[in-house]
């Protein structure tokens, strides 16, 4: 028998393409095999400015919205210095939480454009570990920075020391007049001897820092809470009494406490002239030598010892103890009614002893 055909061999079938938007979403060989250029065309994407420099600082890469930001051209920065591209600008920030050096977290000020990023910028490393450049990236925080700067101007443009605590009972934050009241030169040697600018104690024997703590409390708690004495000492010594309304306010998803503070000098040197004068005002009238009296709603609420002593007006007194000619009264009452000045006139009163 004639031996039958090898059989033909396996072919595998070929996969029908995928529609064209499927393939489009996702990574195709191309970007696999040219990782480099994948991620680049990622990072020249960013909608924020993004900058990779080497050890020395020198720009390796910047995408266009960094240049934007620089107000030039991509080509115009790569390998120079970084001083050289940021022109005119102003840096303030601090290192991470995370107290990592190759980290930090700032804010970028740019005079030219008046533009206001925050900035994060980090140590790249290699698989070994070993660094061999900085990558930064800035978000564009202007809009947000102007309302903050707007809000800090006018709280620090109140007329009353105004100070921010958290739910700890720390001091977080003032305004300028809070540090200016006291004769700080800025608000951080303010905050950092506020608890030692405080007398010990207050009037009433308890302890300022206690008592204070105790209000903020009730703040947090209540809403608010009021202070009636409170005590600073000024950088020169001086004392400061004054007054606190605390009030609490909703603060990123949170609550804060602001102290109002209002400096009561003014107001306690008036007092004491205000009763300066009316001791001397009063003792003038004790010496004097003839009846005087202040009558409202029909009684005394004052009277000369002269007065008292002659005419029985004691103080609190009905006016009706007054022995008067009825006739006389008829007149006088009717001149006060008329609601003018009544002027010097005759009138007959006996004395409390008839």
């Amino acid at each position: 028998m004639p031996k039958p055909p090898p059989a033909a061999p396996y072919k595998r079938a070929k996969a029908a393409p995928p529609p064209a938007d499927e393939a489009a979403s996702e990574i195709g060989p191309p970007a696999q095999e040219r990782p480099l250029a994948w991620y680049k065309t990622i990072l020249d994407n960013l909608p924020f400015p993004t900058s990779v420099f080497d050890l020395e600082r020198r720009w390796i890469y910047l995408n266009p919205s960094a240049a934007r930001a620089l107000g030039g051209k991509v080509a115009d920065c790569l390998g120079r210095p970084y001083a050289e591209g940021w022109k005119n600008y102003r840096d303030s920030g601090e290192l991470d939480d995370s107290d990592d050096v190759n980290i930090r977290n700032f804010t970028r000020y740019i005079t030219d454009s008046k533009k206001v990023f925050s900035g994060y910028s980090a140590l790249l490393e290699d698989e070994r570990g070993q660094g061999i450049g900085f990558i930064e990236t800035l978000i564009d925080i202007t809009q947000a920075h102007e309302a903050e700067e707007r809000t800090r101007l006018m709280l620090d443009a109140t007329p009353l020391a105004c100070c921010f605590f958290n739910q700890q009972g720390t001091i977080v934050d003032c305004n300028l007049e809070a540090a200016t009241l006291c004769g700080f030169t800025s608000k951080r040697h303010f905050l950092e001897r506020f608890f030692k600018i405080m007398p010990p104690y207050l009037s009433d024997g308890q302890v300022t820092s206690w008592a204070l703590m105790e209000n903020v409390r009730q703040a947090f708690k209540n809403g608010r809470a009021f202070m009636s004495e409170m005590r600073l000492r000024a950088a020169d010594g001086t004392e400061i009494p004054g007054e606190i309304l605390f009030r609490r306010l909703e603060w990123r998803e949170e609550y804060i406490v602001l102290g109002y503070f209002r400096d009561l000098r003014t107001l306690k040197t008036a007092q004491a002239n205000l009763e300066s004068e009316r001791l001397l005002l009063r003792d003038i009238l004790d010496g004097c030598p003839i009846p005087f009296a202040i009558i409202a709603d029909g009684l005394f609420r004052f009277a000369t010892p002269f007065a008292r002593t002659n005419l029985g007006a004691d103080i609190g007194a009905p006016v009706g103890r007054l022995k008067i000619d009825p006739r006389e009264l008829v007149h006088l009452r009717r001149e006060m009614k008329s609601r003018r000045a009544v002027n010097w006139r005759p009138l007959k009163i006996h004395r409390s002893d008839g």
